[in-house]
């Protein structure tokens, strides 16, 4: 036992060797006794173990060093400072159900632990378990009030859950404590600025700037401010001055330059705005400036700005072909599908966003159903690139809508053959060997899917509902099915097949419940409507087996006829 901290064991272990070397009266021995003493090694204790641990942790051994300090806690089960790193291996090893299980008994014997707090609380917090996190981090700072980045941790956990009095409080104590942190001064301008206290926001993200003059961060921020306010000329100099001083200290920042550009094309300085964009694209290789646009203007939704930019870009450096990628997404999501189909077809040959170029096109003729137009296109760009597994997929489902099934399993086969991994070529292949009325083929084909991708829902929900429909393995059919609906717990479809399984198992209370589920969350669709009448006639409710039949009947193009004879034979029966 080490009780007494580790070097309590080193004394212990000293004093011995002052004994075995004769430094210490104590009765004769004789000279054999002497030299065996001499040679024995002492039994390894809870310091070898634990020494031993640290070493092979520092060497990154750490499933070893695991295996080490177990055997530490073993012999010294009671030292506070065994048991922390004992917890911290079995996180840095994903062991975390066995990390928090002790660091839970830790607390307990030790709950003003501030160490241990944290590692619990960064491990609730890396489990999304956020509450606890709070709690524990809420702790934290109770015991230890100096913590600067528990602040920051349980600060951010507010914010990020819209907690904006509880996060306010924190970084409010914050730089009370601690003056000069400029990172609580910005999370509090942050938080003003949510609540749309622009003046106060304005103040935090001033003295953030005054004790730390590099953020760039609280820049970006007051420029926001400023841009949303009163378009003045002291607000534009503001403004200006502001993206200036950020490209003062770091010429090469992107979102500044672009940023700068839009506020003088917004302002009405479109020469400005072109000296800009000309030297950033001048400065910036292609590549770079295509990952800048989508990220900071075409993800986040702000269309109409990228398409100024890219423009002005494309107009200086015309060369930058993959530019015109991503002004057809721009324009698609403003539905400017002309002006989205000819950027999209100016993408050259060589550029890496050719072949999506190219399927961006046939969605377009497919969604105007120009569907043999589309199939053109595809073939041609197949006759280039033969290998491409996309292209053969999408065409073999342009195919399959046209029901030339032979076509795209033709296809399809090509896929697989050039794509043995290729789980969307498998899965389709599946659908349209269904279609062709080859379960056996379209089964097997299901069942690669799932080789390749375990929780692929669509392909479980697919074979299950198969199983189900043709009434065979219906227990397999049913797990299937639930692992899909875990996957995708809201999915009608998926809703709809447990449904139907448990109708096939003759257990329709349960089947009624799962399919009229199915039609809350897929109102319109004639087979799930279907389902729940045929589930309300073997409950002996043929009324409203009625009305789910002729709701079918009424958004159902084609295969008309058995639910036809459903309903009339229904219509006919005296109930």
């Amino acid at each position: 036992m080490i009780h007494h901290r580790f070097k309590s064991a080193y004394i212990v272990f000293t004093g011995l060797l002052f004994v075995m070397s004769g430094c210490i009266s104590g009765p004769p021995v004789s000279p054999e006794t002497h030299r065996q003493e001499l040679i024995a090694e002492p039994a390894p204790n809870a310091y070898y173990y634990y020494t031993e641990a640290q070493i092979l942790k520092n060497r990154g051994d750490t499933e070893a060093a695991l295996d080490m300090m177990r055997q530490a806690m073993e012999r010294d089960p009671e030292t506070l400072y065994v048991r922390r790193e004992l917890a911290t291996l079995y996180i840095q090893n994903k062991q975390e159900a066995q990390a928090l299980e002790l660091l839970q008994a830790i607390l307990q014997d030790a709950p003003d632990d501030i160490a241990s707090l944290l590692l619990t609380g960064r491990l609730y917090q890396s489990r999304k378990e956020l509450e606890k996190a709070k709690t524990t981090y809420e702790a934290v700072l109770n015991l230890d009030p100096g913590n600067k980045n528990v602040y920051l941790l349980l600060g951010n956990l507010y914010m990020q859950d819209a907690q904006w009095d509880e996060a306010f409080r924190v970084f409010e104590k914050m730089t009370a404590n601690f003056p000069d942190a400029y990172s609580g001064f910005f999370f509090l301008g942050k938080i003003h600025k949510e609540r749309g206290d622009m003046k106060q926001a304005e103040e935090a993200f001033l003295q953030s700037l005054s004790i730390e003059p590099k953020l760039e961060g609280a820049r970006f921020e007051l420029i926001d401010i400023y841009a949303k306010t009163s378009d003045s000329a002291a607000t534009r100099r503001k403004v200006i001055r502001l993206y200036q001083e950020i490209l003062e200290e770091d010429p090469g920042n992107a979102r500044a330059d672009l940023g700068l550009a839009l506020y003088y094309h917004r302002t009405g300085n479109d020469s400005l705005a072109r000296q800009r964009l000309q030297l950033l694209a001048d400065t910036t290789p292609e590549n770079d400036l295509v990952r800048y646009v989508f990220r900071l203007y075409l993800e986040p939704g702000h269309n109409r700005e990228a398409v100024f930019l890219l423009k002005e870009i494309l107009r200086v450096r015309g060369d930058f072909g993959s530019l015109h990628y991503l002004l057809g997404l721009a324009y698609n999501e403003l539905e400017e599908e002309s002006l989205a189909i000819t950027h999209f077809k100016a993408v050259p040959a060589d550029s890496k966003f050719y072949r999506d170029a190219v399927i961006q096109q046939a969605f377009h003729y497919s969604e105007n159903e120009q569907i043999d137009d589309a199939i053109a296109l595809l073939n041609e760009a197949l006759d280039n690139d033969p290998d491409y597994p996309d292209y053969l997929i999408y065409l073999a489902s342009l195919y399959e809508e046209k029901e030339a099934f032979e076509e795209a399993l033709v296809h399809l086969k090509r896929a697989t053959e050039i794509a043995p991994e290729n789980e969307r070529a498998y899965f389709r292949l599946g659908v349209v060997y269904d279609k062709m009325d080859r379960k056996e083929d379209s089964i097997a084909a299901m069942q690669r899917v799932i080789e390749l991708n375990p929780d692929h829902a669509n392909a479980l929900n697919y074979l299950g509902y198969t199983y189900a429909d043709l009434g065979i393995h219906l227990t397999e059919a049913e797990n299937l099915i639930r692992r899909a609906l875990a996957l995708k717990p809201n999915d009608g479809y998926i809703t709809d097949s447990l449904g139907w399984v448990y109708y096939k198992q003759e257990r329709y209370e349960e089947a009624l419940a799962y399919l009229l589920k199915a039609v809350e969350l897929v109102a319109d669709d004639p087979i799930v409507l279907e389902h729940v009448g045929d589930a309300y006639l073997k409950l002996d409710n043929p009324a409203k087996a009625l009305e789910f039949y002729r709701r079918s009947l009424s958004v159902r193009d084609k295969d008309r006829d058995e639910i036809v004879e459903k309903i009339e034979a229904l219509e006919n029966r005296n109930f």
